[in-house]
């Protein structure tokens, strides 16, 4: 709680060093400045203006506690981003909007504080891809969405799996919904091992050096017994170890 307020109260309180500046910064850059307003609801709004400009508004409880902050584009009363705060001060939801009023991402929070979903999305409203998180905040799970063309049905076409010790796994799925690839990285996000594939039930596992230089690949039929091998460390060579 007293983070949040020692926050709010930097962001709100006037500069009082523009005597340390050069002349000519103090005739362009001016103080900010701040208003504040009483609302029916029994909340404050305190809104803050930079060269005259709105660039923030936090809304308070009747306790002075904050509800809500708003942030506004330099120059232009565009609102890029919402922080929406619970009963506790920690915030629970944030959203952020692009220069053209686009919602581009949102958040969403326990009431520790702790961030367990997000989201991104297309200029269309839909959403691009979606991140949950477990009680430390630490990603598990990302689904990533496409949209058919003729009826925009939603489409999982990727899933990103996420393991506390960094590394991660992505499975790519087909048009048709059918697996297509399965690839594991490490922390660094170079590929580890991957698998291909193919409609048939056959399939093409292939491991990398620390580089993410491919060494060899397997190709197993559809019961997954190997039925070949290619050592990409010598050239051309094809056939078993």
């Amino acid at each position: 709680m007293k983070n949040v307020y020692a926050i709010l109260l930097l962001v709100i309180t006037p500069f009082f060093f523009a005597g340390s500046q050069p002349a000519s910064a103090q005739s362009v850059k001016m103080e900010p400045h701040v208003t504040q307003s009483k609302n029916p609801d029994g909340t404050t709004t305190r809104s803050v203006f930079q060269n005259n400009v709105l660039s923030e508004k936090i809304i308070l409880d009747s306790q002075g506690r904050p509800l809500e902050v708003q942030e506004f584009e330099d120059g232009n009363v565009i609102l890029t981003r919402k922080i929406v705060y619970g009963g506790n001060g920690a915030p629970i939801k944030t959203q952020v909007w692009d220069e053209d009023r686009f919602l581009i991402a949102e958040e969403g929070h326990d009431d520790a504080g702790i961030l367990r979903i997000k989201k991104t999305y297309r200029i269309d409203g839909k959403i691009k891809a979606e991140t949950r998180y477990n009680e430390q905040g630490v990603p598990v799970v990302t689904h990533h969405y496409k949209y058919d063309k003729k009826d925009l049905n939603q489409r999982e076409w990727k899933t990103t799996e996420h393991r506390a010790d960094g590394t991660y796994t992505e499975i790519t799925y087909t048009d048709d919904g059918a697996l297509w690839e399965v690839t594991d990285y490490d922390r660094s996000g170079i590929r580890v091992k991957s698998a291909w594939f193919n409609w048939d039930g056959t399939r093409t596992e292939t491991l990398y050096d620390e580089t993410g230089r491919p060494l060899h690949s397997e190709r197993k039929n559809d019961q997954g017994a190997p039925v070949g091998v290619t050592r990409h460390e010598m050239e051309g060579e094809d056939g078993y170890f």
